[in-house]
């Protein structure tokens, strides 16, 4: 149980009146999204006979029930118990809930998720660190359950950074009103990104790429293997419509420049990636294009692969019209 120190006021989100307010309506929303939606289902509303009536309408998705309050607990224990469903519980503040954690687990429901949303973004960020810390540092283990948190912005650009947040520190589920792809796609980042070593560069399997309609004449280009490089030189060959091959050369996740200069991308290196099986049966012909900062190791490239190398422009913006003059 957190010490008094540690009571943040937990302010809730509050489902919309029109969820909730006849039981009626609140089935025909439940029918509508089990129908159409083949995504995990939040059922929220403020009366346990309300959840009762639309689980059926969600019969084997097993739905998270919202939300267990230290006034209507023992209702909606009741009905997650007897539907094998998972329950969240919210409380004022710290101490309430986990002390209502407690009950719901003495009525037989294991379950749960711990609703830490609050007013305020920074009480929410800061409820979220807290019950994390209990639970892993001090053993709290009526805190130790996975949390749900609802951003609701007050436009989609302060949503998009609340729900961020949340998601970097340490929401479990995030529930938003977005559903744009440009709106997902930096939630989806975020979430990508939460287990990578920050020391250690993004990388891509070092292989062979075929970008468009690649066939035996395509022309083939040579990379390193940092996320970063190769998606810039991806979207310019995609620009440019000419259909080619992207080999990318494994130098530990580091770029053009770095690995050049510190050996990791050298001619004997990219010369027994072009005589590897990976362009077995794929090209007719022996042409590769190395970046323009690289141009320096050309000559003995060309000695090692037996290969004619040619020297593409510097910057992944002049790969388009490089590859439209040199191969169309």
């Amino acid at each position: 149980m957190p010490p008094p120190a540690f009571r943040i006021r937990l302010g809730g989100y509050a489902p919309p009146e029109s969820v909730h307010t006849q039981a009626a309506r609140f089935f025909k929303a439940a029918v509508e999204a089990a129908s159409k939606l083949d995504l995990p289902i939040v059922l929220v509303a403020e009366k346990a006979a309300h959840i009762a009536a639309a689980l059926p309408a969600c019969a084997g998705k097993k739905p998270l029930i919202h939300a267990a309050r230290p006034d209507n607990w023992e209702e909606f224990a009741k009905v997650a118990k007897e539907n094998g469903c998972s329950l969240a519980v919210k409380a004022p503040d710290l101490e309430a809930l986990a002390e209502l954690t407690g009950k719901v687990k003495a009525a037989g429901v294991e379950d749960m998720v711990l609703d830490l949303t609050a007013d305020r973004l920074s009480a929410t960020l800061q409820a979220l660190t807290i019950v994390r810390r209990l639970a892993l540092k001090k053993g709290a283990r009526d805190l130790g359950y996975p949390s749900i948190v609802f951003a609701a912005g007050g436009d989609v650009f302060e949503e998009v950074a609340q729900a961020a947040t949340y998601v970097a520190k340490y929401a479990g589920i995030v529930v938003t009103s977005l559903t744009n792809a440009e709106q997902m796609l930096p939630l989806l980042t975020v979430r990508q990104n939460v287990f990578t070593d920050p020391r250690k560069p993004i990388q891509v399997e070092p292989a062979l790429y075929e970008i468009g309609a690649a066939n035996a004449e395509s022309p083939v280009l040579i990379t390193t293997n940092f996320s970063l490089t190769y998606y810039s030189v991806e979207g310019e060959v995609e620009a440019s419509r000419v259909p080619a091959y992207i080999g990318v050369i494994d130098t530990e996740g580091l770029s053009v420049m770095t690995a050049f200069a510190s050996d990791k991308l050298t001619a004997e290196g990219v010369a027994a990636f072009l005589k590897s099986d990976a362009f077995k049966d794929k090209v007719s012909h022996k042409k590769v294009i190395i970046p323009g900062y690289v141009a320096a190791m050309s000559g003995a490239l060309q000695d090692e692969s037996g290969w004619e190398v040619i020297v593409g422009p510097r910057e992944a913006s002049g790969i388009p019209k490089f590859l439209k003059t040199m191969w169309s």
